[in-house]
């Protein structure tokens, strides 16, 4: 930010650490250290008066993704500027949620 960068953007798209563990294959510890990533970045543009807009973007992975998605946003709007929803990217054939086992909602 102390270079001039004008924009931030933060993609959010797993509403816990189970289904970031699971879709994205990180270890789930990693999904608590991206949240305090972006938090932190308000807190360094704040106090360093930047002028950089802070965003995050989510996914729509299908239905009831954006229900389950409520608490953790409501934990990220008060750090980003915007936050938008955008479908999945017109290449993919097929929905993600293809890719869950239907029983227990795991990637197989």
């Amino acid at each position: 930010m102390h270079a001039g960068l004008d924009s931030l953007k933060f993609s959010v798209n797993f509403a816990d650490a189970a289904q970031f563990r699971d879709l994205a294959g990180a270890p789930g510890m990693l999904y608590r250290q991206a949240l305090e990533s972006l938090k932190s970045a308000r807190r360094v543009r704040d106090e360093g008066g930047h002028a950089c807009g802070l965003y995050a973007s989510s996914l729509d992975l299908g239905p009831g993704h954006a229900e389950r998605m409520e608490p953790l946003l409501a934990e990220v709007l008060p750090y980003v500027d915007e936050h938008y929803w955008q479908p999945l990217h017109a290449h993919l054939e097929r929905d993600v949620s293809c890719t869950l086992c239907e029983e227990c909602g795991r990637a197989r």
